[in-house]
C-alpha cells in the first residue's frame, strides 16, 4: 500500500472518525444496480472506508444459470475486494442480499425481504439501469423508468429514510450543448412512456424508435431523462438528489489502479485500438470528451449522500428547474427538502480531448511490446472528422480486413473470432460518432460546494476532486495490461509477442507500402489522365 492510500486509511485504524465517516455510522443502506461497474466500486469503498455502517443491503437477481448464491460467491471473489479483505476480513457479516429484479413489483421480493428492507433502510443508493445505448425502448424503459418508480414509491414507505440518491448521467440532456445543475423537461413523461409500449408490439417500437428519441442519441439518455423526472415528481415526500457522472473510466487509484468491469464505450475503444482493430476513427480533434475516474466518482456519490442533509450556506442547493417544469415544482410551503442535482464532470477542471486520449492509447500499446491471442493487428489509426471520408476510410480499414481475416483463421484451423470483432467494432463507431463530435458545457457549482464543505479528513478519504491528477499518469504504461485483463480475461505476455506480433507487424508494413505505392500510382495516372485531356 502506497503512502496516499495509507493517508486515506489511516483515520479507520484510530480513533477518530471523520464527519463522512460519523454520518454512516449504524445506517442500514439498500443499493440497487450492486453487481454492476459503479456498485461494486461503491460497496467496496462503503465497506473499506465506513466500517461503523450496521448493514448493506444489496438487490441482486439470479442470471442465467447462476442462482444469487453463485454470483455472490464470484462478486465477492473479484480481485476488487482484495484490499477490503486484508482490512476487514469479516464484512461479510454487514452484507444481507435480496433476491429480485428491477422490472418487477416491488422488485419481486418475498414478504420478509420486504419488510426488512423497508422498516430498516435509512440510506438508498439507486444505481441500478441498463446502460446499453442500443437497448429496445421497452426494455430501457422497464429498467430504468419503471425501476425508479419502484424504488420511489418503496422509499416513501421507508420510516428511518435520511437520504436517498438517484444515479443518471450527465448526458440525460445531451440534446442542450449547456447542461445546468437543474431538473429539464423530458422527451416522454412515465406516463406517456407507458402508454406507447403498452400498445405498440416491439416491432412497432423498433421501427419507431429514431421518431421516439428524436434529439437523443439513444434509448438510455430518453429513458434516464423520464426517471430524473419521475424524482422531480418526489420532492415533496422524499430527501432525494440526483447524482449525474459523465463519462466514468476506470479507477485512478484506489483500491486497485485502472479496475474496470464488464465492457463500456470508452475502454472498448481503447481495446479495438489497442488490438488493432479500429484503425479509421470519426472525431472531430479539439473536442474534449468528459471523463471520469471511477473511484474520484464514487467518493462524490458517498459524499453526496452526507451533504444533502446538512445545513447549507446559501440557497444555491434548493429545487432548480427549467421554465417549463417551474409551475410543476412544489411551492416552498409544500416542499422542505433539498432539491440537489450535482452534474460530477471534469468540464473544464481537467481536460482531454478525444485526440489526445485516442493518443495515449497508442502511445501505450505501441510502446509495450507485449499482446495475447487477441491482437489481430498493429496498433495503428488515423483520425477523420468529415462523415463522407471516414466512411470511405472504414470500409478500406476495416471492411477489407473483416473478408481476408476468417478466411486465414480458416485455413489456421482456428475458432472464428475477428469477424465477430469487426462488428463490434462497426456497432462502436455507430455509438460514439454522437459524442465524439458534439462538445458539451456543464455547470458543476454544487461538485465544488460539497468538496468546499468536506472536511480534511474527508477530502483525502473521500476524494473528489478532478484537478489534482493528470491523465497521462493516470495512464502510467500499463492501461493496455487492464484492459486484456478485465475486459478479455486475458494476461498479456512478451512472448506472445514475439511469436504473434512481430509477424502482424512485417504483413502491416508490406501491406502500408503497397497501399501507398497503389495512392501514388493512381494519383500519377489521375493527373496525367488530366493533363492529356486539357492539352490534346
Amino acid at each position: 500500500m502506497n503512502k496516499k492510500k495509507k493517508e486515506k486509511v489511516s483515520n479507520i485504524e484510530d480513533d477518530t472518525i471523520s464527519p463522512i465517516q460519523e454520518f454512516y455510522m449504524d445506517q442500514t443502506i439498500f443499493i440497487t444496480g450492486a453487481t454492476g461497474f459503479l456498485g461494486m466500486l461503491l460497496v467496496e469503498k462503503l465497506l473499506r472506508c465506513c466500517p461503523q455502517i450496521k448493514k448493506l443491503i444489496l438487490l441482486v437477481r439470479s442470471q442465467g444459470s447462476k442462482n444469487v448464491n453463485e454470483r455472490v460467491r464470484e462478486y465477492f471473489n473479484d480481485p476488487l475486494f482484495d484490499t477490503l479483505r486484508l482490512a476487514n476480513p469479516r464484512y461479510y457479516e454487514k452484507v444481507n442480499i435480496v433476491c429480485g429484479q428491477l422490472e418487477t413489483e416491488n422488485f419481486g421480493l418475498c414478504p420478509t425481504d420486504l419488510q426488512l428492507l423497508i422498516s430498516n433502510t435509512s440510506l438508498v443508493f439507486h444505481v441500478a439501469a441498463t446502460v446499453r445505448f442500443d437497448e429496445h425502448i421497452r426494455i430501457a424503459y422497464n429498467i430504468n423508468v419503471v425501476g425508479t418508480n419502484t424504488m420511489l414509491s418503496l422509499a416513501k414507505q421507508m420510516p428511518c429514510l435520511k437520504s436517498f440518491v438517484h444515479v443518471s448521467t450527465a448526458y440525460s440532456h445531451c440534446d442542450k450543448l449547456f447542461i445546468e445543475e437543474k431538473f429539464y423537461s423530458p422527451t416522454f413523461t412515465a406516463n406517456e412512456l407507458s402508454i406507447l409500449t403498452q400498445n405498440a408490439t416491439d416491432e412497432q417500437l423498433a421501427i419507431l424508435n429514431e421518431h421516439l428519441i428524436g434529439n437523443k442519441p439513444n434509448t438510455y439518455t430518453l429513458t434516464k431523462a423520464t426517471a430524473e423526472d419521475l424524482v422531480r415528481e418526489a420532492i415533496s415526500e422524499l430527501p432525494i438528489c440526483v447524482f449525474r457522472p459523465s463519462v466514468v473510466f476506470p479507477t485512478f487509484e484506489e483500491p486497485i489502479p485502472l479496475w474496470t468491469k464488464g465492457f463500456n464505450s470508452v475502454l472498448a475503444i481503447a481495446l479495438a485500438v489497442g488490438t488493432g482493430l479500429y484503425r479509421a476513427i470519426l472525431i472531430r480533434r479539439n473536442i474534449a470528451v468528459d471523463f471520469v475516474p471511477s473511484d474520484r466518482t464514487i467518493n462524490a456519490m458517498v459524499a453526496l449522500a452526507w451533504y444533502h442533509t446538512i445545513p447549507k450556506k446559501n440557497n444555491n442547493s434548493q429545487c432548480t428547474v427549467s421554465k417549463e417544469s417551474r409551475q410543476q415544482c412544489m411551492t416552498p410551503k409544500q416542499n422542505n427538502q433539498q432539491c440537489l442535482l450535482l452534474n460530477f464532470v471534469c468540464a473544464d477542471d481537467n481536460r482531454i480531448t478525444m485526440e489526445d486520449f485516442i493518443r495515449l492509447v497508442h502511445r501505450d500499446w505501441s510502446l509495450a511490446e507485449e499482446a495475447n491471442k487477441y491482437i489481430a493487428w498493429k496498433c495503428s489509426y488515423i483520425t477523420l472528422g468529415s462523415q463522407s471520408l471516414h466512411t470511405i476510410m472504414f470500409y478500406i480499414l476495416h471492411f477489407v480486413p473483416a473478408i481476408v481475416f476468417p478466411l486465414a483463421e480458416r485455413l489456421a484451423k482456428q475458432k472464428p473470432q475477428v469477424l465477430k470483432f469487426y462488428r463490434k467494432v462497426k456497432h462502436l463507431s455507430k455509438v460514439i460518432a454522437y459524442f465524439s463530435l458534439i462538445e458539451w458545457q456543464f455547470k458543476k457549482n454544487n461538485v465544488h460546494s460539497m468538496i468546499d464543505a468536506m472536511s480534511q479528513e474527508d477530502r483525502k478519504m473521500f476524494d473528489a476532486s478532478m484537478t489534482n491528477f493528470s491523465w497521462p499518469s493516470m495512464f502510467r504504461g500499463s492501461l493496455h495490461r487492464a484492459v486484456s485483463l478485465y475486459m478479455l480475461g486475458e494476461r498479456l505476455t512478451k512472448e506472445e509477442y514475439k511469436t504473434k506480433l512481430v509477424s502482424k507487424v512485417w504483413i502491416h508494413n508490406l501491406s502500408m507500402l503497397l497501399l501507398q505505392t497503389l495512392s501514388v500510382y493512381l494519383l500519377i495516372s489521375f493527373v496525367a489522365q488530366l493533363i492529356n485531356f486539357f492539352l490534346f
